[in-house]
């Protein structure tokens, strides 16, 4: 159906079929408050978006699938806390929050 809930990723576990969704450029470091303000005030921000196509909490990790990056598809291995929700990433100057997870409602 195409239905998705935006929820925040500290509080949800992704699960298959959902959206992960994360800035990029000068919104590398938003979080879910603050993508929402941006939007809110100008309806554009700098993001990437995957498809979570597999859990794996054994390892601690999601199977994604995304496009339009260096004009190629790639798999990634995002890290899971020990409670499933995604694992805060780093750069070196600090943390790179993910904004959402897009919950699918099908």
């Amino acid at each position: 159906g195409g239905l998705y809930e935006a929820r925040r990723p500290e509080s949800y576990v992704p699960q298959p079929g959902d959206i992960i969704h994360l800035g990029r450029e000068n919104a590398k470091r938003f979080d879910f408050d603050a993508a929402r303000a941006t939007f809110k005030a100008d309806k554009r921000y700098a993001s990437h978006s995957d498809f979570v196509v597999e859990v794996r909490h054994n390892e601690g990790v999601l199977l994604t699938i995304g496009g339009n990056v260096s004009q190629s598809v790639s798999m990634k291995r995002p890290k899971l806390n020990k409670d499933g929700t995604l694992k805060v990433r780093h750069d070196s100057v600090g943390p790179l929050p993910w904004i959402a997870v897009l919950r699918c409602l099908d």
